[in-house]
């Protein structure tokens, strides 16, 4: 590493983390995922029917915690390559683009109730 990379970046920055971002960060969301939906006790208004305002009902949380397990599967496969992908990537199959969807389809859940991850 040279003087100009150590100048801009600081000694504390490491460069193996910039080789895979999706990886580095990855690990972290899938484990705090997991963590919260084993706690989590409470639904976004989004998914909560009228009559939830008093408390969630277990059907919403149920719904809820279905979603998260989304999440956490499609963080698993994009990180531990669990072989559930029916062909290669590059491949435009029938089953491999169902495969991509289901991926996808978890990931725009975490982006979507991104600021809904509390509790």
């Amino acid at each position: 590493m040279n003087k100009r990379y150590k100048q801009k970046f600081g000694k504390k920055f490491k460069i193996r983390r910039m080789y895979d971002l999706c990886d580095y960060l990855g690990k972290d969301i899938l484990r705090d995922l997991k963590a919260f939906q084993r706690v989590c006790s409470a639904a976004p208004m989004e998914i909560c029917e009228k009559d939830d305002l008093a408390g969630v009902r277990p059907e919403t949380e149920k719904k809820w915690k279905d979603m998260i397990g989304k999440m956490i599967w499609s963080f698993e496969e994009i990180l531990y390559d669990r072989g559930n992908a029916p062909g290669f990537p590059w491949e435009k199959t029938p089953e491999m683009e169902a495969y991509n969807k289901r991926v996808d389809e978890g990931l725009q859940l975490f982006a979507h109730h991104f600021k809904d991850l509390w509790f």
